[in-house]
Order: structure tokens, then sequence, then C-alpha cells
């Protein structure tokens, strides 16, 4: 994850002040690029760059924050307060809630075409698998990767797929 990803949800540290403190950046020797991270563990007071957190809060990828704060313990060794099933994902999981909520609903005939999409390339894949397992057994590789006188490449391309996808969906059928 680059430190421009940010997952859906998080627990937020919560410094004493009730504000979050900003990422803290890590030293991983010479380089020029410096990883930064805002993992609410880091922040255990060991230093002014890494103030304590005293609590979490639920945190979504879209802006919103929790007014609930859980209270940390950093002494923990189980992270009871942080984890998935702790409060900070309960918020979340209101959070979402209250948004799918307040969204506009798909009018029905959308509903019914997303759904008959949704069978077809369901459909489509299974079809996929069928002719990876007959080109498999057409081609006979074994347990060799290589593929003979075929290169994977040319696998894909008949196949439709990418290469590693022709690799991952071709060798599924001899494990």
């Amino acid at each position: 994850m680059s430190n421009t990803d940010t997952p859906p949800v998080r627990a937020a540290a919560v410094l004493a002040d009730g504000s979050e403190p900003g990422p803290v950046y890590l030293d991983i020797g010479s380089g020029t690029h410096v990883p930064r991270s805002s993992h609410w563990s880091l922040y255990t007071g060991e230093s002014p760059r890494r103030p304590r957190a005293v609590a979490v809060r639920g945190a979504c990828a879209c802006g919103w924050r929790s007014n609930r704060t859980h209270p940390l313990d950093q002494d923990d060794a189980d992270h009871t307060t942080v984890g998935v099933e702790a409060g900070p994902y309960r918020d979340w999981a209101d959070h979402l809630t209250a948004v799918e909520a307040a969204a506009a609903p798909i009018p029905e005939p959308v509903a019914a075409t997303l759904a008959a999409l949704e069978e077809q390339l369901a459909a489509l894949e299974r079809l996929a698998d069928d002719v990876a397992r007959r080109a498999l057994t057409a081609i006979d590789i074994g347990d060799d990767p290589d593929v003979g006188e075929h290169t994977w490449a040319a696998l894909a391309i008949g196949l439709g797929l990418t290469e590693p996808e022709a690799r991952t969906r071709l060798l599924r059928w001899i494990r």
C-alpha cells in the first residue's frame, strides 16, 4: 500500500486534546522515498514526532470521522480496543448503514439489468474455466510450467486473458 492509499476503514489515533496526529514518517534507511503511516499503533509517545494516542475513533476513506472515541490502552497486547469487532469498526458500520439509507434507491429496471449482467458474467466465468480445462487437456502440459511449443503469452492471447491470468487459470487444473 503506498502512502497515498487509504483503507476504506481504519481506527484513527486520537490525542488527549481530541485531535488526530499527522502521519509518522518511517526512516527505513537511505533512499529518496520515505514512507509514512497514520496507523494508530505508531502513536506511542516515544518521541515528539510520535505523540501518545489516548483513544481511537472510526475513520472512513470518504473523510467521515466518528464523534465517539474509544479509550486506547497502549499496554493491551491483544489490542481489544481496536480489533475488527471493536468500537471504531462498529461505528464505521453504523456510518455505512446511514449512508446507504440516505442514498437514492436504484430504479428497479436498472437493478434488474444489473442482476442480469451479473448472471451473464458468472456464466462467462464458468465458460472460461471450461475453455481453460479443455485447453489444458489439449496441450497436455502436465506439471511442467514450460508449455512446450506454446508460450504462456500465446496461450493467454488464445484464451483472451493476460499471461498471469492464463497461468493461474490453467495451472489451477493441474494441481
